[in-house]
């Protein structure tokens, strides 16, 4: 957790709803990215709660879907959005830009950064 995201942590109890709203809308994505994994207490290189023969996990995602007339009404590509596997990363106002498969789950993850944790099944994924 960053040191930023820990003094949220400890701040967002005393603070209105709307004043948590007004901070994550300022956010860079990175950072929002970062407080919403830390907001779910989810560490993603832990394993998921199991639920009898299912894994079960909140993640973050991003859905992109053409507007294109023409296209049919295609499905959405929905990606899971994974966090940063270095803390020191930056975690400032990037784009998610980067995008790649899971090795070992195959989802679809993206990210602002390109060596990030798979918010699924909690191992490395790199992005390009």
């Amino acid at each position: 957790m960053s040191k930023k995201s820990a003094n949220i942590k400890r701040a967002i109890p005393t603070l209105s709803r709307e004043a948590v709203i007004s901070y994550l809308s300022r956010a860079g994505t990175g950072e929002l990215v970062d407080v919403i994994f830390d907001a779910l207490q989810q560490d993603p290189a832990k394993k998921p709660q199991n639920d009898g023969d299912c894994e079960v996990r909140v993640v973050l995602a991003q859905a992109f879907r053409s507007r294109d007339e023409s296209a049919n009404r295609p499905l959405p590509e929905v990606h899971v959005i994974g966090t940063a596997n270095d803390p020191g990363w930056s975690r400032g106002n990037l784009p998610l830009c980067q995008s790649g498969t899971c090795r070992n789950c195959g989802a679809e993850v993206m990210s602002h950064v390109k060596r990030v944790i798979c918010p699924v099944c909690g191992a490395t994924v790199y992005l390009s």
